[in-house]
């Protein structure tokens, strides 16, 4: 289902301004504590599910060869992740809105790594 469905609008609009500003909250909060808590924190969910073989469904960077509509590109997707890593693409049902801006950070990761590309030669 649509995220808006499960939570309704104004609590989705909740949730995306704290995402937003969630690094800057942590940051306030811990004061003194290195900002790489929360990569760290994810790693090592990420690192329990697949030496737990927990098949939590976790938000990855993984390659997509059709999945939302995209191939050849490395997206930030739920995935089921086990011991054998990403074990299952999750498809997520997304509103007309969600799905232009999945395609919009897509794109931008495209124009990245063609801007990386020309660099590099």
């Amino acid at each position: 289902k649509p995220a808006v469905e499960v939570v309704g609008k104004e609590k989705l609009k909740e949730i995306t301004e704290r995402v937003k500003n969630g690094g800057a909250e942590i940051i306030g909060l811990l004061k003194n504590v290195s900002t790489s808590y929360a990569p760290a924190a994810a790693i090592a969910e990420m690192a329990e599910s697949i030496l737990h073989d927990q098949k939590k469904v976790l938000p990855c960077s993984v390659f997509l060869e059709g999945e939302y509509g995209v191939k050849g590109c490395a997206v930030g997707v739920p995935i089921i992740l086990g011991k054998s890593g990403a074990e299952k693409i999750v498809d997520v049902d997304m509103t007309e809105k969600e799905r232009k801006m999945f395609k919009e950070a897509v794109d931008s990761i495209k124009e990245m790594i063609a801007h990386a590309k020309k660099i590099t030669e």
